[in-house]
């Protein structure tokens, strides 16, 4: 890897992915694309070439303080079921994931991992100009994240087999309008280098 680069593997959280949460709507597609065991290959070889690796899971205290409350959010109905409850099994990554205990762990409140976290500063203060993109979903989180960075002149890939979405065509449709814009790549090609 020439550039500093970071890796970030965004919401792989039991209530985003896996098959017993019931509000998990890309389980099937993660399940399918064997997405958690491939990120794992990927974070391995970003570990031996010494790049940064920050995963991300969305939550919200007890009290849901950080929840928005308008009617047209994504997060509207999450405290009814008590869904992505900080400190509960459903925002536990899941539990096939490559996490180590001295991996940067970082929690958002919203749908960008830029908004109000502390990934800018650990980007600039590590000189990182080259962001990864992995996780679900394609269409919000991955979409979201991808134009950011573009926006703040980071190096973006975003490595389609290791996204996903609830459907195989949303992230299709996601990941033809992000070619436009960032480099779009298979896991394999970044094991190459």
């Amino acid at each position: 890897m020439m550039k500093q680069t970071a890796l970030l593997v965004l919401d792989l959280i039991n209530d985003v992915v896996h098959p017993d949460s019931p509000i998990a709507s890309a389980s099937s597609c993660v399940a399918e694309k064997n997405l958690i065991l491939n990120t794992n290959h990927l974070i391995e070889h970003i570990r031996k070439q010494r790049g940064l690796i920050i995963f991300f899971r969305v939550g919200f205290s007890a009290s849901y303080i950080e929840c928005p409350t308008q009617p047209w959010s994504l997060f509207r109905g999450v405290r009814e079921p008590r869904a992505y409850e900080l400190g509960q099994w459903g925002t536990e990554f899941h539990p096939d994931l490559a996490l180590n205990n001295n991996d940067t762990v970082l929690v958002k409140h919203r749908i960008s991992p830029f908004y109000s976290t502390e990934l800018e500063a650990i980007l600039r203060a590590q000189c990182v100009s080259r962001l990864i993109l992995t996780g679900v979903s394609t269409d919000y989180v991955i979409q979201s994240c991808a134009r950011e960075a573009h926006d703040r002149d980071y190096d973006t890939v975003v490595v389609e087999n290791l996204c996903a979405a609830s459907t195989h065509e949303i992230h299709d449709q996601a990941i033809a309008s992000l070619k436009r814009l960032v480099n779009v790549v298979h896991s394999s090609e970044l094991q190459q280098e």
